[in-house]
Order: C-alpha cells, then structure tokens, then sequence
C-alpha cells in the first residue's frame, strides 16, 4: 500500500516556507536502489536561487520562533517524534531502498534518531540563564541563552536519519530555524523526510526548509550562505575543510563531524573473543560506512 512516506510518493518537490514548490530550472535528480541501480524516485535539482529563498524564508521565520515559549517548542518536537514512531516502518523501507540499508541498520538508525528527539525535546525548558556580579559598582550582569539563528544542517549519505537528526531537532528546539540539504545520494531520508514528518507537527512555515540538489551546483551557496549563523556538516574531512572555510567567511560557527578511524584497545584482562567480534562488528557493520568507526 502506498503512502506519503512510501519509496513510490510523491518526492518531487523542494520544501521552502511551509510549501512543495519544484525547482527554479525544473531539473530534477534520479534517486536510486543501490543494490540493481534501478532508478526508484526523482527529486528536485535546487538552484542557487532556490537555496537563496530557503534561508530568506528562514530568516524571516526565525525571530518569532525564538521567541515562542519553550512548552511550544516542546511541544512540537515531541509531535515530530510521535510522527516518526508512527511511520517507523515505512521510515525503514526507505533506508532500505535509497541507500542499501539492512533490517538492523534500519532499526538502529530509527531508534537513534528517536532518542536524538527526546533529548532535544528537553533543550527548550534548559535554556537558561544566570545573574552575575559587576565590577561597576551598582551594576549585575545578566547572562542568557539565546537562539543563535538560522542553522544551515548539511548531511552525508550513510546513516542519513539520525545524522540529519542529530542537528536538526535540537536546533528547532532551541528556537533556530534550519537550511537542510542533504546528500545528493539520500536525499529523501536525510531531508524530505524531515520535512514531511514536521508538515505533521505545529511547527510554523519556514522554520524548517530543505533543499535538494548537486553539491557542485549548490554546495558553495549553502556553505556560504550570509543568513547563515550556523553550518553543522558530516562529511570527509577535506570538504568539510571547504565548507568550514567557506562558513568562515561569513562568522557562521563551523561545526564539522569529519572523517575518523577510531582506536580500538585490547587490555591483558579482555576476553579476546569478545574483543575479535567487537572489532570485526565496529570495522565492518554498514559495509565499513561509518564516519565513527
């Protein structure tokens, strides 16, 4: 049975202000089954202009979604997470499909996101502040925790949920609005998705807008972008060397999760057995494919 969240929806529109719009050109992009390369939904190929009206439609949303009170902001992530519990399964067709992902890849990748959601369900009622001494004499100093602005999520292709995730809900709950662009290999689990999944929550036109498209058509615009405050990207570590340059240039705070190969440490006392399997499972589970491993 088809749904909105089946391989075979509707995936051909870009999510800007609260609206599917199609690109500015028209081009579109084919999204494929990894395992037969058959060619199983297209989407939309953004333009610089495209990336230009998701950050002006950011913008403009971020001021009053700074300032909504933290029970609604908290509100609305939660109703994001009911969303995905509800569609777990068509969630995990879809990593199945777009990018290979196996039975246990899929339910890992669901439950990691769902626990990145709960956590940031609580951002919003810890946002707080204190009052500290002056040197001036009849004088305090009043310190606060502050939306930062519009935070610009690029995402990679392997675990595409929860590494969208990751940045994506707590922005929203610390009252950010968020330029989602996600890989051109996963582009519906790691950005449309998120996007369909928010239409169901209370969250306010543009506070959330994801863009599609090549990283060579618009990878430098959305790293660059001047509305951005924020550019949190997982990649390699040569572009992300790029793009933190590129955020630089702007004052945007770089937040890069790159490339890494992680030590794995035997003691004397190890069950070696144990530390074999450990191993072989952090070396190889996902095909080798984890930024973390």
């Amino acid at each position: 049975m088809t749904t909105e969240f089946s391989i075979d929806a509707d995936w051909d529109a870009l999510y800007i202000d609260g609206e599917w719009r199609a690109s500015e050109s028209g081009d579109t992009i084919d999204v494929e089954d990894p395992s037969t390369r058959e060619r199983i939904a297209t989407v939309p190929a953004a333009t610089e202009s495209d990336v230009d009206a998701a950050y002006e439609a950011a913008a403009r949303a971020h001021e009053e979604w700074a300032e909504a009170p933290p029970a609604r902001r908290q509100a609305v992530v939660e109703q994001f997470g009911r969303a995905l519990r509800d569609n777990a399964d068509e969630v995990k067709d879809l990593l199945a499909r777009e990018i290979g992902g196996s039975e246990i890849m899929g339910e890992t990748s669901i439950q990691i996101a769902d626990d990145h959601v709960e956590e940031a369900a609580t951002l919003p009622r810890r946002m707080k502040g204190e009052h500290a001494a002056s040197n001036v004499p009849g004088k305090e100093n009043l310190v606060q925790r502050e939306a930062k602005g519009v935070v610009t999520v690029i995402s990679p292709w392997n675990f595409p949920l929860n590494l969208s995730m990751r940045a994506v809900a707590p922005a929203i709950a610390a009252g950010n609005s968020v330029v989602l662009k996600p890989s051109t290999e996963s582009p519906i689990t790691g950005g449309l998705l998120f996007a369909k999944l928010f239409a169901e929550t209370d969250l306010p036109d543009g506070v959330l807008n994801v863009v599609t498209g090549r990283g060579s058509s618009i990878g430098d615009r959305v790293a660059s972008h001047p509305e951005s405050d924020v550019v949190a990207f997982t990649g390699s570590t040569e572009v992300g060397q790029h793009v933190a340059g590129l955020a630089g240039e702007n004052l945007a705070v770089p937040a890069m999760e790159l490339g890494g190969n992680n030590a794995h440490v035997v003691t004397a006392d190890a069950d070696l057995d144990r530390a074999v399997d450990g191993a072989t499972f952090g070396s190889f589970v996902h095909q080798g494919q984890v930024c973390i491993s």
